[in-house]
């Protein structure tokens, strides 16, 4: 009998889980970077192009199209801190040399059980990382979202008073 076979494939399902949501993460992350760079651009611009004009923005309306600014950059700054790397354990030098060298001759289950604990560590250390930028990238969408709104209030507003 194979002793620990199915806790050694579930913990490297796992293991291809979580490097597979780190990747996914780092997506998203890229995506909230540069829509929020992009929306920000894009108002500047705007303000860059009714200032030259005798475009009087209404106070009210003013306030909160710069909220919606700010909501985009504290988007984008959200979105860095998830997207930058996140240290994990893996197997180090030392470990793979003692694996060649001292262990070849273990039998498959002594080999099943190591592998699955330097396995375990790696999981364990990426998970972490993972769930913290998870956090990072909850609010990076969130602050996104009131942005949106955000400018689609100050512009409504501002269109509202339009005569």
């Amino acid at each position: 009998m194979d002793d620990g076979a199915t806790y050694s494939l579930f913990i490297e399902n796992e293991l291809k889980i979580e490097r597979a949501r780190r990747e996914l993460q780092t997506k998203t992350a890229t995506a909230v970077i540069t829509t929020s760079s992009a929306l920000i651009a894009l108002l500047v611009a705007l303000f860059a192009l009714l200032a030259g004009k005798d475009f009087v923005f209404q106070a009210g309306a003013r306030w909160v199209v710069i909220a919606a600014l700010a909501l985009f950059f504290l988007s984008a700054v959200a979105a860095l801190v998830a997207g930058q790397l996140v240290e994990y354990l893996v197997a180090d030098e030392t470990t793979l040399s003692r694996i060649l060298n001292d262990h070849w001759g273990d039998t498959v289950n002594d080999s099943r059980l190591a592998s699955a604990w330097i396995n375990f560590d790696t999981l364990v250390s990426l998970r972490r990382g993972c769930n913290a930028r998870s956090w990072w990238l909850d609010w990076a969408l969130r602050l996104q979202v009131l942005g949106a709104l955000a400018l689609a209030l100050g512009v409504g507003w501002q269109i509202a008073l339009l005569p």
